[in-house]
């Protein structure tokens, strides 16, 4: 093809605007320095593979960064004398790696503060849980309240966070002359104040032996918002009736709000 024929086709597509100093292609009226027609598509092509090309493109309300085929990927990071440096790799095939690691199953990427690398990290790091220690063969006598102090939970959280509480109660009762039950009261309190009250009812048949046998239950959860600093959960009871004997434990979930 003649060479002012090449140049008029060419010339259709790509229009400068000499006062924006704009270029437009397949557009005559360049809004930035580069611009393109509004039409979806493979808008440039960078490296054009065997079986696709490396570039951009649009479509409906998306913009396209796409690799040349399957086993390659989008790489972001930076220069340094023309060295690339790669921080993110957007692997064709869905991967995430970061860092140079695409982390192990069940894994989530994690942010450790401004002067920190992010780094994948298990779902235990971010969602914690505490175990208390574990009140046993208390006998609840008269009206008297009784601190659960062996099973307090102290928690330390950096960001607010809600926290799921789960109790483990047991309950049993010496009988002597036939069927007994028993009641008593469990007072959850948030940092010395109390949030939550429960009624736990036990009964024991005369012909069993305690404390093998015993009413089990798990109660909760209770969700109890934290902000960001240190808190206590404490637990009281106190007998309602017939004097039980009880052991308790409690578990936290810690959850961050951030």
């Amino acid at each position: 093809m003649d060479m002012k024929i090449r140049f008029a086709i060419a010339f259709i597509f790509l229009t400068t605007s000499v006062d924006s100093q704009n270029i437009g292609i397949g557009t005559t009226t360049p809004r930035a320095p580069l611009s393109f027609s509004s039409l979806f598509g493979k808008k440039i092509s960078l490296y054009p593979g065997a079986s696709g090309d490396a570039g951009l493109g649009t479509a409906t309300n998306q913009f396209q960064i796409f690799a040349d085929n399957i086993n390659s990927e989008v790489a972001i990071g930076y220069d340094a004398n023309g060295v690339f440096t790669k921080r993110f790799g957007f692997k064709a095939n869905g991967r995430l790696e970061f860092n140079g690691t695409i982390g192990l199953p069940g894994q989530v990427l994690a942010s450790y503060g401004n002067n920190s690398y992010a780094a994948w990290t298990g779902l235990g790091s971010i969602l914690k849980t505490q175990e208390s220690g574990n009140t046993s063969g208390l006998h609840l006598i008269s009206t008297l309240l009784y601190n659960l102090n062996s099973s307090s939970i102290t928690i330390t959280t950096v960001t607010n966070a809600h926290v799921m509480v789960y109790y483990k109660t047991k309950t049993w009762k010496d009988c002597f002359f036939g069927d007994c039950n028993s009641k008593w009261l469990l007072k959850v309190l948030l940092d010395g104040v109390v949030v939550k009250t429960y009624g736990i009812d036990g009964s024991r048949n005369s012909s069993q032996n305690p404390p093998d046998v015993y009413s089990d239950l798990t109660i909760g959860p209770d969700v109890l918002i934290l902000l960001a600093g240190t808190h206590t959960i404490s637990f009281q009871a106190s007998n309602c009736y017939n004097e039980p004997y009880i052991g308790f434990s409690a578990m936290a979930v810690i959850i961050p709000n951030d």
